[in-house]
């Protein structure tokens, strides 16, 4: 899979379930241009390995954090973004992470 997408912060093979499990890590301060210039390079390739049955559907899983003394928060996903994850079938996950003001 490395050979196809780059190089991959962690790959599990799955007996049970038949797909294998890969992630790919951006860091915090990742511009949304630059999760989008990802998801261009790998898409195609990752598309084709969901076609072969050789990874389950992939996903964009952002994660965002929410101060503890809110009761609220959002996350705006650029429509660019949510574009060009629709078109490689990604799936879109948010989780929030709490932490102390």
């Amino acid at each position: 899979m490395e050979a196809t997408v780059g190089p991959l912060d962690r790959f599990e093979a799955s007996k049970a379930s038949g797909f294998s499990y890969a992630q790919i890590g951006a860091s915090e301060d990742c511009a949304w241009s630059d999760v989008l210039a990802l998801i261009e390079r790998v898409g195609p390739a990752l598309l084709r390995h969901v076609e072969r049955g050789e990874v389950g559907r992939p996903s964009l899983d952002v994660a965002f954090f929410v101060q503890e003394d809110r009761v609220t928060a959002s996350l705006l996903v650029p429509n660019d973004v949510v574009a060009a994850i629709g078109r490689f079938g990604f799936d879109l996950e948010a989780s929030a992470y709490v932490v102390s003001a």
